[in-house]
């Protein structure tokens, strides 16, 4: 005879989402992103696993391998293609274009802006418009000490020094409206005067100081890079360096690198760009600083 304690169930419920069927949702793309830009960047979507119910559960429930891409690149640096990618090909598309500034694409989609200069030539040159002061000089210190005091006036590029004599000739400052921009490379010819004004004797290249003072712990020489309000940044391939020996350096970043300020000089000499002044697209800019060994 059976034990009615013993006796088995004859009903159960089923395992804990053991009866339920999972499935992939997915939601719209997100296409704020890829509204006003022809940056290659991502656009996303929401990817959940639901149940046949609607219940939303981990992903662990659903078949991984069938799962779908929750991100993709944007479609429409596509239709940026049509964006002229030199002054030449604007030259081209429409011979009777003024000098001027127009929008241009660089080959990795990103727009910007540029003046076109000799568009009635057959080789019109590139050129970015600075809205920002920018300036290169060469100081009118000389013969100062080197243990003499030295303070750094970022604001206005100045030195505040002791025990130095002036000589007004050897002071020439070149100010900037203009920068010649080699598109090929993204890279600025420093010696393009033709857009900048010269307040001396000397025409200073862009991104270059000097001073003729006998100090490597305070050089007096400055040059000023502002590339806000440009889209560009100067790039951290660019780097500064003497043009002889016996000098001193500082130059600072910011603003992710759209802002760089350089203090250069020593015994008649300077500081240039090595190779080549390059930019790039501002959201590549970095923030650091660049000192030389003689200035503590």
């Amino acid at each position: 005879m059976c034990g009615i304690r013993t006796f088995p169930d004859y009903f159960t419920g089923c395992l804990k989402h053991g009866c339920l069927q999972y499935m992939w949702k997915v939601g719209a793309w997100d296409d704020s992103p890829c509204l006003n830009s022809c940056v290659a960047i991502n656009q996303k979507r929401t990817v959940k696993c639901f149940d046949e119910f609607g219940q939303v559960y981990e992903d662990e429930f659903c078949d991984k391998a069938s799962k779908p891409p929750s991100w993709k690149l944007c479609q429409r640096p596509k239709l940026c293609t049509d964006v002229p990618r030199s002054c030449r090909e604007i030259k081209l598309k429409f011979p009777d274009a003024n000098d001027g500034e127009y929008e241009l694409s660089t080959n990795f989609n990103w727009k910007y802006n540029i003046y076109c200069a000799d568009m009635n030539s057959d080789s019109p040159e590139e050129y970015l418009t600075l809205t920002k002061p920018n300036y290169a000089k060469s100081s009118k210190h000389i013969s100062q000490k080197e243990n003499s005091t030295c303070m750094f006036n970022e604001g206005d590029g100045t030195t505040n020094i002791v025990d130095t004599k002036l000589n007004d000739n050897l002071f020439s400052q070149t100010n900037y409206n203009k920068i010649r921009i080699i598109l090929s490379d993204l890279s600025i010819n420093i010696l393009d005067s033709r857009f900048s004004y010269t307040k001396g004797e000397v025409y200073v290249p862009f991104g270059t100081a000097k001073d003729c003072s006998g100090s490597t712990n305070c050089p007096n020489g400055h040059f000023r890079i502002d590339l806000r309000g440009t889209g560009f940044s100067v790039s951290s391939e660019t780097k500064w360096n003497e043009r002889y020996h016996k000098y001193g350096y500082r130059i600072i970043r910011t603003h992710r690198s759209q802002l760089v300020k350089g203090w250069c000089g020593g015994q008649c000499t300077g500081c240039s760009p090595i190779n080549k002044l390059y930019i790039v697209p501002q959201i590549y800019g970095q923030d650091y600083e660049e000192i030389s060994k003689e200035i503590s």
